[in-house]
């Protein structure tokens, strides 16, 4: 009875320590990451500390940097939660841009058009500039 609770104390330690682990040193946790066009790495390849740079290529060539977990966290829920677009793959008045980095790491390059958006370096679909996304970049420009 005593050995089975001692092994049970014991693994409940390491779980707990596991869980503190992956909330300390990782952006997302491996039970509630999915794959996509946003985020299309390992859940480990998001190691804190995060970076999102914006672009914009209007006016004056600017970028602003964010560093604020929930800034990040809304930005990507944005660009998640933007539908599909019937954009024009040949459209080239780019307005600005975004860049997720981790660790010096790339993970995500955006360009953002007057009507959507793309995701560089993968082959899919243009999402659509939802006015929330648009006030949330209008935000840190």
């Amino acid at each position: 009875m005593k050995k089975s609770i001692v092994i049970l104390l014991s693994l409940g330690v390491l779980i707990a320590f596991g869980v503190y682990y992956i909330s300390e040193h990782y952006f997302f946790n491996p039970v509630t990451f999915d794959k996509d066009q946003v985020t299309p790495h390992s859940w480990t390849d998001y190691e804190r500390p995060l970076e999102i740079t914006i672009y914009s290529f209007e006016e004056e060539r600017e970028s602003e940097t964010i560093d604020e977990e929930e800034d990040i966290r809304e930005f990507i829920l944005e660009l998640k939660e933007s539908p599909s677009s019937e954009a024009d793959a040949t459209a080239t008045d780019v307005r600005g841009g975004l860049t997720l980095t981790a660790n010096d790491r790339t993970l995500l390059e955006v360009l953002f058009y007057p009507n959507h958006w793309e995701v560089l370096k993968r082959e899919g679909p243009a999402f659509e500039i939802t006015d929330s996304l648009k006030q949330l970049v209008d935000r840190f420009e």
